[in-house]
């Protein structure tokens, strides 16, 4: 699941327009996750494939990060 730093989120809406299925929304209280039902990549988000996280490369000030352990088998 995606972290978001409210404190330097400033709602430019930038990672919303990125967001490759409409997972990200943008209100008053700030940014919100959740991934809709139909989509394709939510197992990519909560995996942490960071290069599918195009929301993330768009944040002007790092506010959006996704989080993952990298496990050895």
């Amino acid at each position: 699941m995606p972290k978001v730093n409210e404190e330097l989120c400033i709602k430019c809406g930038m990672c919303v327009e990125a967001c490759p299925c409409g997972a990200l929304s943008l209100s008053e209280e700030g940014l919100r996750f959740g991934c809709p039902s139909n989509c394709s990549l939510s197992l990519s988000c909560i995996g942490g494939l960071a290069f599918l996280f195009p929301c993330e490369e768009a944040c002007p000030t790092g506010a959006l990060s996704f989080a993952f352990e990298i496990e050895s088998p």
